[in-house]
């Protein structure tokens, strides 16, 4: 009687840890979405502290939002010197926030009260791509 009663006990364990795991909200998807993107936020923050602004421009704004302003040039004029230490504070800042992932759209974004605007990545091709407000 007493090994019956272990072995349910230890079911019950098990199904409530499973049960627990499942209800966390994080899917594997979420988690590696997230790890991929705050290693890339720390490759922003190179690119940008590096004054390599055309660099981030070209590998870290989307794509679309480029070619709608006339290019990267055209770009690099809206994104003056205020916005880029805005841009820095805000990556720092999201590196410690858990993101809201949109699976529908393929979005992460970054909220804060401390930051200006939220941050929004949005992935196209397998990349992850800063939207374009951040820029203009």
């Amino acid at each position: 009687m007493k090994t019956r009663i272990q072995k349910v006990l230890s079911v019950m364990i098990i199904l409530s840890a499973m049960i627990i795991y499942s209800c966390t909200g994080t899917s594997p998807q979420y988690r590696s979405n997230s790890v991929a993107l705050d290693a890339q936020m720390q490759e922003m923050l190179l690119t940008l502290n590096s004054g390599r602004n055309a660099d981030f421009i070209s590998n870290y704004v989307n794509p679309s939002y480029v070619t709608s302003m006339g290019g990267v040039d055209a770009v690099l004029l809206e994104f003056g010197n205020t916005r880029q230490q805005d841009l820095i504070k805000s990556l720092k800042l999201a590196k410690n926030i858990s993101p809201i992932f949109n699976e529908e759209n393929k979005s992460m974004t970054y909220v804060s009260e401390t930051m200006t605007k939220p941050l929004v990545f949005k992935q196209v091709g397998g990349n992850w791509y800063l939207q374009g407000d951040w820029i203009r």
